[in-house]
C-alpha cells in the first residue's frame, strides 16, 4: 500500500497533474504528464489528487482517469490511471491503453503505451 504524502511542487512546471481537458473525448479531468517524470512524480500527484478529492470515498472504492502526454509537438492519451481507497490507504495502478496493469518501470511514454509487458 502507498501512504499519503503531500505534493511538492517543482519550480520548472515539469510535474505531472490532473487538470481538466474540455472535449477531450468527452472527459474532463485528466492526468497531464511531459513524459519526463518520474513514477515517483506521477503518484505524488496521484495521492494529491486523492488528498483533494477522495478523502471521503467509501473503502474499497477505485476510479480511473485518462493519462495524456502533453508536449510542444502533441497532446494524446497513453494509458490510465486508477485511485482506489483501502482501508483509508490509498492505491495506484497505473494502466496501459486497454486499461491493462503495468509493473513499475519506468520510461513514462514506453510504460503507458505498454512496452514493459
Amino acid at each position: 500500500m502507498l501512504e499519503q504524502s503531500k505534493l511538492s511542487i517543482k519550480p520548472d512546471g515539469n510535474m505531472a497533474k490532473f487538470q481538466q481537458i474540455k472535449g477531450f473525448e468527452g472527459l474532463s479531468v485528466v492526468l497531464v504528464v511531459t513524459g519526463r517524470e518520474s513514477l515517483s512524480e506521477l503518484n505524488e500527484a496521484a495521492l494529491n489528487y486523492a488528498d483533494e478529492t477522495m478523502a471521503n470515498s467509501a473503502n474499497h472504492v477505485a476510479s480511473q482517469w485518462p493519462v495524456i502526454e502533453k508536449n510542444e509537438i502533441r497532446t494524446e492519451q497513453i494509458g490510465w490511471i486508477e485511485i482506489g481507497v483501502v482501508d483509508t490507504e490509498y492505491t495506484i495502478s497505473h494502466l496501459n491503453l486497454d486499461r491493462k496493469p503495468l509493473d513499475s518501470s519506468w520510461n513514462a511514454r514506453e510504460f503507458y503505451l505498454g512496452k514493459y509487458e
